[in-house]
């Protein structure tokens, strides 16, 4: 369980705003090293009209994506591992979709949210 405030109100706000339009998951392990994603959102069949109404949170949605949550404005490195656990939970589903003979996407899209409060443009 993640211990940083921010992450788990926003895992439970988006859990909350996507339950009715896929599969939300909160904390999802990555690698052995124990890296977790903060929020992964897999949309479920023929729920497009409710993400419709979601406005841009929605139109982040419609296909497997995983959104990280920060306090500030993210850092360069924090970005990169961020893209780094994309790619390796996109790996490993492409690999797992191969050996089962289905095709379906992987997350494709990164989603890094945060603002700054001391005015710096950070990433």
């Amino acid at each position: 369980m993640d211990t940083k405030p921010y992450n788990w109100f926003v895992q439970e706000l988006l859990t909350e705003i996507l339950s009715g339009a896929g599969k939300p998951r909160g904390e999802l392990k990555v690698t052995r090293s124990t890296q977790f994603v903060d929020f992964a959102f897999a949309p479920g069949a023929g729920h497009w009209r409710l993400r419709k109404e979601l406005g841009l949170l929605g139109q982040m949605t419609p296909e497997p994506c995983l959104i990280e949550a920060f306090h500030g404005t993210p850092t360069l490195a924090e970005v990169l591992e961020c893209q780094s656990k994309q790619l390796i939970l996109h790996h490993r589903h492409d690999l797992q979709a191969k050996m089962s003979g289905r095709a379906e996407p992987g997350p494709r899209f990164l989603g890094c949210c945060g603002w700054s409060r001391s005015g710096d443009r950070g990433v």
